[in-house]
């Protein structure tokens, strides 16, 4: 049976991603704040779902999401997105040639 102190956790954003403008060889971070603590996300770039390696560093801290990506190259300026469960927050990764 139903019980109304049942119900599933919403989740919120306290903190949206910013859109962020790197220049060609330096590292650009992306950061938001999710209202839950231990919800598992998922990073995009250019709707390609990120994988961590030496160029990719994703960490969790709390609340606070952040994903940066080191030596960042032209053709990578896109969309940057993450989500969570069923929530999408995402903002422009911006490059400018050194």
């Amino acid at each position: 049976m139903f019980s109304p102190t049942s119900k599933a956790r919403v989740i919120g954003l306290l903190r949206p991603l910013k859109d962020v403008t790197v220049v060609a060889g330096h590292s650009a971070t992306f950061e938001c704040e999710l209202s839950y603590e231990g919800i598992p996300v998922e990073w995009f770039l250019k709707d390609t779902k990120l994988e961590a390696s030496d160029r990719v560093v994703t960490r969790a801290e709390g609340r606070v999401h952040t994903f940066t990506l080191r030596d960042v190259q032209l053709d990578e300026a896109g969309k940057v997105k993450i989500t969570a469960k069923d929530f999408t927050t995402s903002a422009k990764l911006i490059v400018k040639g050194e």
